[in-house]
């Protein structure tokens, strides 16, 4: 027992894991993260260009944060460097280019008051 405790160093190895190497880990395995407010505030400065995340500002809701693991209102945040968010950026792209021509197309008379 004696050479066992001489060889490990204990105060390295139970070492609590802080929030950034929590999000680091997260980040490797590109996972899509649910985080309450609070926890949001708490994250370390401009997190989500530092780890490619970004906010899916179309989905809200109740759930459970991955980091304070309380039954919250949640928002998602989506790992930017992953094909399928490559893809979803394609379409969102076109969609709005695609408003943009149709808008340019609507013809604006104000004499006509559609009733």
């Amino acid at each position: 027992m004696g050479v066992v405790g001489q060889a490990i160093n204990w105060q390295k190895t139970r070492r609590r894991i802080s929030g950034a190497s929590w999000l680091a880990d997260m980040s490797a395995l590109k996972k899509t993260l649910a985080l309450c407010r609070t926890c949001v505030w708490k994250m370390p400065w401009r997190w989500e260009a530092k780890f490619c995340y970004e906010e899916l500002r179309q989905f809200h809701g109740v759930g459970v944060c991955d980091r304070c693991r309380n039954e919250l209102s949640v928002a998602l945040y989506q790992s930017t460097a992953t094909d399928y968010w490559v893809k979803c950026e394609r379409d969102r792209r076109w969609s709005a280019e695609t408003r943009a021509r149709d808008r340019a197309f609507v013809v604006v008379d104000r004499r006509r008051v559609l009733a």
